[in-house]
């Protein structure tokens, strides 16, 4: 936490083409264009996680997204299993207990927030 200073800039001044032609503001507009892609994505991924009817489904869907993203099978997810219940909007117990039986079926293996994508059963 630190000090910061906020600036508050009217929609219509950022969609409008510039009078001057600034680089700063083309940036502005690449930068925002791209944050608004990127939570569009993540929006897409939540949705095809949490449309999956079975808590495995879901477990598996999030944990095969994150393998993408990090082209592997062993990933790390940044979530604690409080965080990845929320996410996955399921109860905590239940995904915990599921996670077991997954590792218990050889499905993957797993230690706190790192996951390792045995078999896709």
């Amino acid at each position: 936490m630190t000090d910061c200073v906020v600036l508050f800039i009217k929609n219509d001044s950022i969609f409008r083409d510039c009078s001057k032609n600034c680089s700063y503001h083309k940036q502005l507009l690449e930068n925002l264009i791209k944050l608004m892609a990127s939570k569009s994505k993540l929006l897409i991924e939540k949705i095809e996680i949490i449309s999956k009817k079975s808590l495995r489904e879901r477990i598996l869907t999030y944990l095969l997204i994150l393998a993408e993203k990090q082209k592997s099978k062993r990933v790390i997810s940044n979530l604690n299993h409080r965080e990845m219940a929320e996410f996955l909007c399921v109860n905590r117990s239940s995904m915990i207990r599921e996670l077991g039986r997954m590792k218990e079926e050889g499905i993957i293996d797993f230690n706190k927030n790192q996951y390792v994508i045995l078999n896709r059963s």
